[in-house]
């Protein structure tokens, strides 16, 4: 069993729930769900501030070199 598989469960007992709605539905709630997952992941981890910070300095460098 890999650390991919332990939320397995629960991902399972979840689309359980859902089995009211037609499969259709259903692959498009998670494809929503997951890529919300996603975009949070992107959000929390990623350094978009050092980019933001790099992008200044490359910039202010450039000023610079044109002065």
């Amino acid at each position: 069993m890999g650390l991919f598989d332990l939320p397995g469960p629960l991902l399972s007992a979840a689309d359980s729930l859902l089995s009211f709605l037609s499969p259709l539905a259903r692959l498009i709630f998670w494809a929503v769900f997951t890529g919300a997952v996603s975009m949070l992941c992107y959000w929390v981890f990623s350094a978009q501030d050092k980019v933001a910070d790099a992008k200044k300095a490359a910039i202010d460098g450039r000023r610079a070199l044109n002065a």
